[in-house]
């Protein structure tokens, strides 16, 4: 059920279907929304039926280029469309200019999922035969994500025009819940919303809504048909605080298996359709994410993510004695990209950075030349492709970062062979259980800029975990000292849009670790200058500062490992 009927408990128990649909209808009879007055100035619009459902038509009065959304609102299966969801996508579409198809589709209890696709397929059918049209979107929402599947599986079936690209926000994609892991999941959900799983709805849902159609999954559980080559792209948009988020993660790992060009974005705390609120940050990101999808130009979310890599190739041309990233200047040197709303960095925060990043490169071969059938884990990998910089031709990797950077990722880099990809947040412990390696060949946990941002009991909170799940593993991560975090933050204030406090020092680097775990051992400390020498071309501002910061130790690379434990050692020969 969707967030426009909530259903409640009385006693702990759950109410009965005959409870729960009475509910439903009284409800129905207060719900509903018409269209928004300020569409009219915007819109011009038209209307068709289809099995006798009106099907609105509406084209932006303004740079409108003959390219449209199939949009099936998220119902609830119950409800009719929302005044929200009427402003949500009617700007989005205003926004980029495409224009929107909206089905009215028949509803629960009244209808059945039969009712529902001997109206919309046809609906479709005729919109994509009778128009002229350059490209087609198939956008859903909540339980209208699980029709849209349904939809184009049967396009597929049928041999009609299939959609171009696909987006699924929220999606709830099984009305008979075949998978009890994934039901299992929804029944101990906590959410701060009033989606709550219940013998009620599954009852409600197989006598109102599944009726004649049970067990023909492309109509009610269409996350268990075969996704191939249902469209070109797919886009889907989901929040942790979600009741239905399992499915949405379960869907996109299913297009991923299949070879499906999908992207994923997940949002922490984010709670179903809450990119129907546009007071939120997240969903002003979704929505920027939804429009670079739909007009291929990458320029409003998806080249935010790509700055790193610009950074990275500006390090490789300013300063080649001590960073080299050859894939960063490829991407670079093919694709033309401005950043205005970053200021450029000064000489000294370019050779810190690059500094940094050689820092890194340097220990992790280290660490290889000791155990070079190792296994290393990336955490908070986003685009950096270390993989490819260290690599011995024998180490097993993991790359490991939230769903939406991996899916910028994979449109900027694939994993090569020995090279492993995680998409699950590093809030999310479960990421732990992704990691497979042999722990006597040696485990080595790299952390850049990862602690940087969280209070100090977070990290050390952190660090136990890694220590309980792989005792003996061995952690790299960078640190500063509190006076340099505190010159960082007031550089950083005014300088970037999205200005976040750094808040993890170390003053003492081994006094502060034994704090946390007398088994901890810190095998080394050292600047992440160390081993750089000054280029004769270097300013006379930027020797006085890499020395003084050298020399102090102001920004350092620290070596752990967690825990007695010890490794077998084997000597690359």
């Amino acid at each position: 059920m969707e967030r426009q009927e909530p259903v409640n408990t009385t006693n702990g128990e759950s109410r009965s279907c005959d409870e729960l649909r009475k509910k439903i209808l009284k409800k129905k009879k207060k719900s509903g929304s018409s269209m928004p007055a300020w569409v009219q100035d915007s819109f011009n619009m038209s209307e068709f039926s289809a099995d006798g459902y009106p099907c609105y038509i509406l084209k932006p009065r303004t740079s409108f280029h003959g390219e449209y959304i199939f949009y099936i609102y998220g119902s609830g299966l119950c409800f009719e469309m929302s005044n929200r969801q009427w402003n949500f996508i009617l700007k989005l579409a205003e926004n980029i200019g495409m224009g929107v198809v909206i089905p009215f589709y028949p509803l629960a209890p009244e209808k059945s999922c039969q009712d529902v696709f001997q109206m919309i397929v046809p609906a479709y059918r005729d919109f994509s035969v009778g128009n002229d049209i350059n490209k087609i979107t198939i956008m859903g929402e909540g339980a209208g994500a699980g029709i849209s599947l349904s939809l184009a599986i049967q396009i597929w079936k049928e041999g009609y025009r299939k959609p171009d690209k696909m987006v699924f926000l929220s999606p709830s994609l099984d009305t008979e819940f075949f998978d009890t892991n994934l039901e299992e999941k929804m029944r101990g959900f906590q959410g701060e919303n009033d989606l709550i799983f219940s013998d009620a709805v599954k009852e409600f849902l197989n006598r109102y809504w599944v009726k004649d159609y049970a067990a023909r999954t492309e109509f009610t559980s269409p996350i268990y048909e075969d996704v191939t080559d249902l469209c070109d792209d797919i886009l889907i948009i989901s929040g942790t605080a979600d009741m239905v988020n399992c499915y949405a993660r379960c869907f996109y790992d299913k297009c991923l298996k299949n070879g499906c060009s999908a992207k994923y974005f997940e949002y922490r705390d984010m709670q179903h359709q809450f990119y129907l609120d546009a007071k939120l940050k997240e969903a002003v990101h979704a929505e920027k994410v939804i429009e670079d999808v739909l007009t291929d130009k990458q320029d409003a979310i998806l080249h935010e993510y790509m700055f790193e890599v610009k950074q990275r190739g500006e390090w490789t041309k300013q300063f080649p004695e001590v960073f080299k990233d050859d894939i960063a200047v490829k991407y670079l040197c093919n694709n033309r990209i401005t950043y205005e709303k970053y200021k450029k960095e000064s000489e000294y925060q370019n050779l810190l950075g690059a500094a940094r990043q050689h820092g890194f490169d340097e220990a992790v071969k280290k660490f290889l030349l000791q155990y070079p059938n190792g296994t290393v884990v990336y955490l908070g990998c986003s685009l950096d492709t270390m993989f490819e910089r260290t690599d011995n031709g024998r180490v097993l990797w993991y790359n490991c970062d939230s769903p939406g950077r991996i899916s910028i990722r994979r449109t900027y880099i694939s994993d090569k062979e020995r090279e492993k990809t995680v998409d699950k947040s590093l809030n999310d412990d479960s990421w732990m259980n992704e990691i497979k390696c042999d722990m006597g060949q040696g485990l080595l946990f790299v952390c850049m800029d990862y602690f940087s941002y969280l209070k100090t009991q977070e990290v050390q909170n952190f660090v136990d975990k890694l220590h309980q799940k792989f005792p003996g593993a061995h952690l790299l991560f960078d640190v500063s000292g509190r006076r340099f975090v505190f010159a960082l933050n007031r550089y950083n204030r005014h300088r970037s849009y999205d200005f976040k406090r750094r808040r993890f020092y170390m003053n003492d680097v081994v006094r502060d670790v034994a704090t946390w775990n007398i088994g901890y051992k810190v095998i080394y400390e050292t600047s992440v200058f160390d081993g750089i020498k000054a280029a004769e071309n270097w300013s006379k501002v930027l020797r006085m500062k890499f020395l003084y910061h050298n020399l102090g130790k102001s920004y350092k690379l620290v070596h752990l490992r967690l825990g007695n434990e010890k490794y077998k050692t084997t000597i690359l020969i």
